[in-house]
């Protein structure tokens, strides 16, 4: 039986350090005041990290990391698409 290369010849070290360091920068940033929480950049990072995140866990197998991630994804995509902006202060 022949085995599938998920990594596409990329190191799962790679894949999960590019990941969860998009998690962390986003959260640096909207700890510094930078950046909102509930605002689409926050999201974005969010949403990238933990989708390369829940890759580099298909890969290296560890499942229970791949449903949070996942879910931290999905969590993440539903507030860009579908969650309402908040209004503009004048």
């Amino acid at each position: 039986m022949e085995t599938v290369d998920y990594s596409l010849g990329l190191s799962p070290d790679l894949i999960n350090g590019v990941g969860v360091s998009l998690i962390m920068f986003g959260f640096i940033l909207n700890q510094l005041d930078y950046i909102d929480s509930r605002g689409k950049l926050y999201l974005w990072l969010n949403a990238i990290g933990s989708g390369l995140a829940c890759w580099g866990a298909w890969v290296i197998g560890s499942i229970p990391f791949v449903v949070l991630e996942g879910v931290w994804m999905a969590i993440s995509l539903i507030g860009i698409f579908f969650r309402k902006q908040p209004a503009a202060v004048a």
